[in-house]
């Protein structure tokens, strides 16, 4: 696993040969992913459990491992 920081509940990187992404968040934080791929690049956007009330931090430290 290596540090990630998502700005505004969303981050994106290049794919290069990964097969699997695995998320490592604490839930504490009270967010899940959604994540998105194509062959090249991925996307994670971070959303708050309750749609109503919660909020996405400006900057969220996680850890993400590229398989």
């Amino acid at each position: 696993f290596r540090k990630k920081t998502s700005l505004n509940g969303f981050y994106q990187d290049n794919g290069g040969d990964a097969d699997l992404l695995r998320l490592n968040l604490s839930l504490d934080s009270q967010l899940y992913p959604q994540i998105s791929g194509h062959k090249s690049r991925f996307a994670i956007r971070f959303m708050p459990l309750d749609t109503e009330n919660g909020q996405v931090p400006e900057r969220l430290d996680f850890e993400l491992a590229c398989c």
